[in-house]
């Protein structure tokens, strides 16, 4: 949508063209994270009022946002790496790491949790940054 070097009239005209819904300036709440939160890689929206992040901080841990209510959880998934984004569809959950590997993680927010391994053909040398779940494939 808008690039990192837009100036401020290119980037709201382009905000404009797009119909953009959001008015970044004025964010309808504004809230405080702990310090191990400070970079967020990942984050997606999984349940009414829930998100669920991973941070660069603590790599090996899934902390579950709430809304409103702050820190819901913290869960450990997998060793220390250098993990991009994460995912979720229903009680599924997917942590992308730099080197292309996929981690899938069942029941995430509940009781018997697991973690599963999907190797893909990517590498470090692909630095893999994002990903997204594409529910027409329904790939679970």
């Amino acid at each position: 949508m808008i690039s990192c070097s837009s100036s401020g009239d290119e980037a709201e005209a382009e905000m404009e063209s797009y119909g953009f819904a959001y008015d970044l300036t004025a964010p309808d709440a504004d809230y405080e994270l702990p310090d191990d939160l400070d970079e967020i890689s990942g984050i997606s929206w999984y349940n009414h009022n829930k998100l669920a992040c991973i941070s660069r901080m603590r790599r090996n841990n899934l902390p579950l946002l709430m809304k409103t209510e702050g820190i819901s959880g913290s869960y450990p998934f997998a060793r220390h790496g250098d993990y991009e984004d994460i995912t979720v569809y229903q009680i599924l959950l997917w942590v992308l790491k730099s080197n292309g590997t996929i981690y899938k993680v069942t029941n995430f927010a509940g009781s018997g949790r697991e973690t599963f391994i999907i190797p893909t053909a990517l590498s470090s040398r692909n630095d893999t940054e994002g990903m997204a779940y594409d529910i027409s494939e329904k790939f679970c």
